[in-house]
């Protein structure tokens, strides 16, 4: 499968911004396709290990401001739906997702402006364990200018905090297979200010007609055509017309 499938070159989130405002993320590095070797924290690693690792796919995306990166991976395990859907349930009961000493780590490239994304710059995580493949994805975002996080927060904690990225949620492009071959979801930079109820939209009032715009008075049936608007020009010549 092309890597630009699985990990597009920009992806726009429309409405992911700040005030509703659509963000792009560009990919800046691609991982070569390797084994899961450091690329979890030990005890994630040990809950993904009864699945198995297969390959590792990664790529790293930043937005356009260039303020923050993100990291974003695809495990493709060897375990059967069986057992993919065990540690999908052990997920939800354990509130696995949800612990910040089971997150993934970020790909680091050198040469770009996630060269600095190391562990202690991760902000905010997500992990999705796929039931209808053997597959498990993740995102995980920080700070491009490698400013350290004391506290990280999970994806759907930090929507609502405040000044922390949240990652891109995964989706299946291939409803079919269940296999993610895009990321619909995008870093959303939450606002500082908090959120108030939504603004009433002002209704549509029609324009006011302005006072030389008079409907001319039809001929004959098919003489003029359809009606239209006499503009200041023509008014001033019947004007003088009926004066003469």
């Amino acid at each position: 499968m092309p890597v630009d499938q699985l990990f597009p070159p920009t992806v726009q989130g429309q409405g992911a911004g700040p005030g509703g405002a659509d963000r792009t993320w560009t990919r800046i590095a691609v991982a070569p396709d390797s084994g899961c070797a450091n690329a979890f924290d030990p005890l994630l690693s040990d809950v993904l290990a009864p699945v198995g690792c297969q390959r590792l796919l990664r790529a790293t995306y930043t937005d356009a401001t260039q303020s923050y990166v993100t990291t974003v991976g695809i495990l493709f395990t060897k375990a059967d739906i069986s057992t993919m859907t065990a540690l999908s349930t052990r997920f939800k009961n354990e509130n696995l997702a949800n612990r910040t000493d089971l997150m993934p780590r970020p790909y680091a490239a050198k040469g770009t402006l996630a060269a600095g994304f190391g562990d202690k710059q991760r902000a905010s995580w997500t992990v999705s364990v796929l039931t209808d493949a053997p597959v498990v994805v993740y995102a995980v975002s920080g700070w491009a200018d490698g400013r350290k996080v004391d506290v990280p927060e999970p994806a759907d904690e930090a929507v609502t905090s405040g000044g922390r990225p949240r990652p891109p949620r995964p989706v299946s492009a291939t409803r079919r297979r269940g296999w993610p071959t895009g990321w619909s979801g995008v870093c959303a930079r939450p606002s500082t200010r908090p959120r108030g109820p939504p603004r009433p939209r002002t209704p549509h009032r029609p324009r006011r007609r302005r006072p030389h715009e008079r409907h001319v008075p039809p001929g004959r049936a098919g003489e003029r055509g359809p009606r239209r608007l006499a503009g200041p020009r023509t008014l001033h010549r019947r004007a003088r017309r009926r004066h003469t």
